[in-house]
This record gives C-alpha cells, sequence and structure tokens, in this order.
C-alpha cells in the first residue's frame, strides 16, 4: 500500500517548495497527480520518489528543458534503455566536469585564504 501526502508534506520532504511541486506539474515533471473529491493533490510514494530524483538531477545542472525530456524518455515506451542510459552518462559527465570546476575553485580560494595567515 502506498502512503499518502499532502502537498505541504511533499514539499517538507523534498525541500520543495509547494509553489515548486506546483510548477513541476504543471511544466510535465510530476505527471497524473491524483486530487481528493476538494480539489486538492494527492501524492503517493512514487510521486514523492519522483520529486527526490528530480531535486537531485536538478541540482546536478540540468535544466527544466532536459528534465522534461528525461520524464517524457523514461515514460516513453519508444525510447529504448540505451538511449536513457546514455543520457544519465552525460549528465554524470557534466557533473564530474562541474565538480573539477569547483575543485579547482576551491583550491585557489583556499591558497588565497593561506596568503592571508
Amino acid at each position: 500500500m502506498s502512503t499518502r501526502f499532502t502537498i505541504g508534506e511533499l514539499a517538507a520532504k523534498t525541500g520543495l517548495t509547494q509553489h515548486t511541486l506546483r510548477y513541476y506539474e504543471n511544466a510535465g515533471l510530476l505527471l497524473d497527480i491524483s486530487r481528493r473529491s476538494n480539489g486538492r493533490r494527492v501524492y503517493f510514494t512514487g510521486d514523492l520518489e519522483r520529486a527526490i530524483l528530480l531535486t537531485k538531477l536538478r541540482s546536478s545542472g540540468m535544466s527544466i528543458a532536459e528534465l522534461r525530456q528525461f520524464v517524457e524518455m523514461s515514460m516513453s515506451d519508444g525510447v529504448d534503455a540505451a538511449t536513457r542510459r546514455e543520457t544519465l552518462r552525460n549528465c554524470r559527465r557534466q557533473i564530474a566536469e562541474r565538480i573539477d570546476r569547483l575543485r579547482e575553485a576551491l583550491e585557489a580560494v583556499t591558497e588565497l585564504c593561506d596568503e592571508d595567515e
């Protein structure tokens, strides 16, 4: 059985704002969100898992358009697993490059701090 969450609970669990969750739904990143009879959204465990994944991918530097493309690929029967893997490998490469640049920046700042001591 899947656990149910309100938008506030999902926001607390993911670190996203309620506004961002609504935006992700409108942007086609969170799909088929259920609603109660009063119109309020109700999220399930799968929605929580997807929102957490989207948060991680977004923090990796993926744009909303790239996230949308990833979601569409994930949902499409016409896209094979090799294509999805290649997309994720490209993402991994970009993250590694970003980490390298950040390490270089950290070293430069550390050297400047050491000069002041």
